[in-house]
């Protein structure tokens, strides 16, 4: 099923609707964090691999439907890797200042 970018404009406004908190992962390219720069984002680095393969480097951005500078002292978040149960933890000790509008105005 085709995934336009469309519909990455219409993620992005329903994450203003939201009535409880969402992550997204996705590709790191300027396109998309054009599209979601109402959100918190966070760069991460990964490993894309098929079938068991070497794999390639690659950088994902994680996008919060939250504001999650809000939280004194930074923010603390695990995330676990499905394969291997490995555990991550991103942190950040000095939160940077993020303005948030209530509403995110996505352009068409």
């Amino acid at each position: 099923m085709p995934f336009g970018f469309e519909q990455y404009r219409g993620l992005a406004r329903l994450l203003c609707e939201l009535k409880g908190k969402a992550i997204i992962s996705l590709n790191d390219h300027s396109a998309i964090r054009e599209c979601f720069a109402a959100y918190h984002i966070e760069a991460t680095d990964t490993r894309y691999a098929v079938g068991g393969g070497k794999g390639s480097d690659a950088k994902e951005v994680l996008i919060f439907s939250w504001d999650i500078q809000g939280r004194a002292g930074g923010a603390v978040l695990k995330f676990f890797c499905r394969t291997s149960n490995e555990g991550r933890v991103v942190y950040r000790a000095k939160p940077r200042q993020v303005s948030r509008a209530p509403t995110a105005t996505v352009s068409s």
